[in-house]
């Protein structure tokens, strides 16, 4: 569901925030990384009764993202890595060995060191 993201308003609000002047701009960069989100929050309401949030860009805007999937009873922590279309950062991505986490997934250990080094 993370792969829902609106990745042309998250360019806009990257390019925004290169040229940053003032206050006004990163606000509207906020407001665009937020409709950005917008289908990933409906969906999340009709299918899980929750809401969503984007709380951090990892590395790159644009890029892998973490993100909060909550309601009333519980807080879902989600990390959204590269895109399954960016074919040469997959390539390079699960050139890492596989590792297993706690939850019994498999994951490579590159996406894995800058979040918990």
């Amino acid at each position: 569901m993370v792969y829902q993201r609106d990745e042309k308003l998250v360019a806009k609000a990257s390019k925004i925030m290169v040229d940053c002047q003032n206050q006004e701009q990163r606000d509207h960069a906020a407001r665009l990384l937020q409709e950005s989100e917008q289908m990933i929050d409906d969906n999340a309401s009709k299918e899980f009764g929750m809401r969503f949030m984007g709380i951090s860009e990892l590395k790159t805007l644009g890029g892998p993202f973490a993100g909060l999937f909550y309601n009333d009873d519980a807080i879902v922590l989600v990390f959204k890595g590269t895109s399954v279309l960016a074919f040469s950062r997959s390539r390079y991505y699960n050139s890492f060995p596989m590792i297993g986490t706690l939850s019994g997934l498999l994951t490579n250990r590159f996406l894995l060191s800058p979040l918990f080094p």
